[in-house]
């Protein structure tokens, strides 16, 4: 997903990945990973965000 980001024009020093949640349940409350994404969108600093199954952010439509 990097190489992509970079495919896209973005600076390596601009890209961030968030990982902490792999292989967690979109059920489970006490996701870091979705906690600091959510996060980061909300306080405008996230110009893109890519995901290899977006599905897997959140479950519950509550979350989006």
């Amino acid at each position: 997903m990097v190489k992509r980001a970079q495919a896209l024009g973005w600076r390596p020093e601009r890209i961030h990945v968030i990982s902490a949640d792999l292989g967690q349940s979109g059920q489970d409350s006490g996701r870091p990973g979705f906690q600091e994404l959510v996060a980061e969108v909300s306080l405008g600093h996230v110009g893109i965000v890519l995901a290899y199954e977006a599905s897997r952010l959140a479950r519950n439509n509550a979350d989006w």
